[in-house]
């Protein structure tokens, strides 16, 4: 009985843990951002264009397991800021291309220092190999728990509670 409860402390220091992270990381990049009018999400769809420009809506929202009319209202958001632009696929019409614009581009640099600022910060005092390890951790656990809504997503669909 004693274990059920230390197993459900750790769990719950767990998921707070991720969560404090995830704030903090989101207050600065947001403290950073704000002078140039832009949010951490803005940056992160920017980050993904920066990496392949010219990427689906689709493969974006999944990219982040993010729902499709979330990114649809980020990305008109970012449309409106002038750093991106929407076109039709010439394939398929259905398909939503989106490109970074000039004004994206200038970012780029300012968001790359944001970036290496924020990494610098949080793994000090981590060796490269401790930083690799905990990446590969952090990425097996980010697969492990979309699986885990994937299922969830799956035994609903079939009616099925758990």
């Amino acid at each position: 009985m004693g274990c059920d409860n230390e197993e459900e402390e750790q769990s719950m220091r767990v998921d707070k843990s991720v969560i404090v992270l995830f704030r903090q990381m989101n207050l600065f990049l947001n403290r950073e951002l704000l002078d140039e009018k832009l949010t951490s999400s803005d940056v992160l769809y920017l980050a993904l264009l920066y990496e392949q420009d010219g990427r689906t809506q689709d493969e974006m929202a999944e990219a982040y397991t993010v729902d499709r009319a979330a990114t649809t209202r980020s990305l008109q958001g970012l449309e409106k800021k002038g750093l991106v632009r929407r076109e039709v696929d010439t394939f398929d019409r259905r398909i939503r291309r989106v490109y970074l614009t000039e004004k994206a581009m200038q970012y780029r640099t300012a968001i790359r220092r944001m970036a290496d600022d924020l990494a610098d910060a949080l793994f000090e005092g981590m060796s490269e190999e401790e930083v690799k390890a905990f990446m590969e951790q952090v990425e097996a656990m980010g697969q492990r728990a979309r699986r885990l809504n994937q299922r969830q997503e799956r035994l609903k669909a079939q009616g099925i509670d758990k």
